[in-house]
């Protein structure tokens, strides 16, 4: 029932129309270069049939280890951080209570 509701509501969403001018563009980007291939260019046809696909597959291996290490990266330094906080939010504490024991005489 929800996937209904979301159909019905779709174009009533401020986000579709936020994107809907770059959904315009790349969609007339994407029938040009077909039409391109398929009617206007007809050597194109046989140009790229003798290409293969093993440099995108490669180059997309490549780019999938090095957002691998860089995701890794960015989650070592996330929680290098927060265990720096939580070694500050301890010391804090412990300040505090020794300021609570220690500290005699005044207004509680």
């Amino acid at each position: 029932s929800d996937w209904i509701f979301n159909i019905i509501t779709f174009f009533g969403s401020p986000i579709f129309w936020r994107v809907f001018s770059h959904l315009i563009g790349n969609t007339i980007a994407a029938v040009t270069v077909y039409l391109a291939y398929a009617f206007w260019f007809p050597a194109l046809k046989t140009f790229c049939a003798g290409l293969t696909t093993v440099p995108h597959a490669l180059t997309g291996g490549a780019l999938g280890l090095l957002l691998v290490f860089r995701t890794n990266a960015a989650y070592d330094r996330f929680w290098e951080a927060r265990k720096l906080w939580g070694a500050l939010v301890n010391t804090v504490r412990d300040c505090a209570r020794m300021a609570h024991v220690h500290l005699t005489g005044l207004e509680r």
